[in-house]
Parts: structure tokens; C-alpha cells; sequence
């Protein structure tokens, strides 16, 4: 059987909307992130992103909607590490 990083989400974001995605590691948050600009193959539902399917869309469809549609990545020096105290977290930078 294939491992499922996401299962049974509904997200909506409208146009113009900014929307940071949190969750403890492993919790699927690039998995999603990947899947909503075509990186990531949909196994199963759908997948609209500005108004197109891409659940089973084509490259060139989906090339597309890249020009249209950004991710930014979070920053992994700039995050807080779990491992340290919230002050040396802070202090670190």
C-alpha cells in the first residue's frame, strides 16, 4: 500500500489571500504545498488551484499555472529549533 502524507483535507484560499500552513513535522505541510503547484502527484480527490483541475491536469497545464501561482519556502535558519531553550532560540541570530 502507498504511505499518505495527506489524507481527507479541504483547504480554501481565496484570491489575493496569503495563508502560512503550520503543523508539526511530518504533518504533510510541504507535501501540500508541493501537490498545489503540481510537484506532488494527487493519488486520489481533487486539486483546484485558480480555477483549474490540476488533480489530472498536463504538464503544459500545470507549467501554466506556475507562472500564476508562488511558494515561498520557510527558512530553516530563521525558524525556532525545538531542541534549544526559547532564549537561545531568540538570542541565536
Amino acid at each position: 500500500a502507498a504511505f499518505r502524507a495527506v489524507d481527507d483535507v479541504t483547504l480554501g484560499i481565496a484570491e489575493g489571500e496569503i495563508v502560512g500552513l503550520v503543523g508539526e513535522s511530518g504533518s504533510g505541510k510541504s507535501t501540500i504545498g508541493r501537490a498545489a503547484i503540481g510537484l506532488q502527484p494527487i493519488a486520489e480527490g481533487r486539486l483546484v488551484v485558480d480555477g483549474v483541475d490540476i488533480s489530472s491536469g498536463s504538464r503544459k497545464l500545470i507549467k501554466s499555472l506556475r507562472r500564476r501561482v508562488g511558494i515561498v519556502f520557510q527558512d530553516p535558519s530563521s525558524s525556532l529549533n525545538p531542541r534549544l531553550p526559547i532564549g537561545e532560540s531568540i538570542g541565536e541570530p
